[in-house]
């Protein structure tokens, strides 16, 4: 399901489709971490599925910025791992120095 609210915030941030990735899937929102999210999927360079998850995060005025999400878009090479990475962007970050 896409949210529409999410989705707009994204697309304030990120502009035109993923070559990799084109079809989006659905856009959300991490809300411990004030993240956004986008899920889509394409094909790889091997023409094999690929999903990819693109995130952007808030600036200090708390708008929508894609250096706020620097580092954590990730391809995935299966829904399931995609909708694991997702889930796993609302846990709690970890502090530095622990494990």
């Amino acid at each position: 399901m896409k949210s529409m609210r999410a989705g707009y915030e994204f697309n304030q941030a990120v502009k035109g489709k993923n070559i990799m990735t084109p079809e989006i899937l659905e856009y959300g929102h991490a809300r411990r971490r004030a993240l956004i999210w986008e899920l889509s999927t394409g094909r790889g360079i091997y023409s094999d599925r690929i999903w990819g998850v693109t995130v952007v995060g808030r600036d200090a005025a708390g708008q929508p910025s894609r250096d706020a999400g620097k580092g954590l878009s990730k391809c995935c090479h299966s829904l399931r791992e995609a909708r694991e990475y997702i889930v796993s962007l609302d846990e709690e970050e970890e502090t530095e120095g622990t494990e």
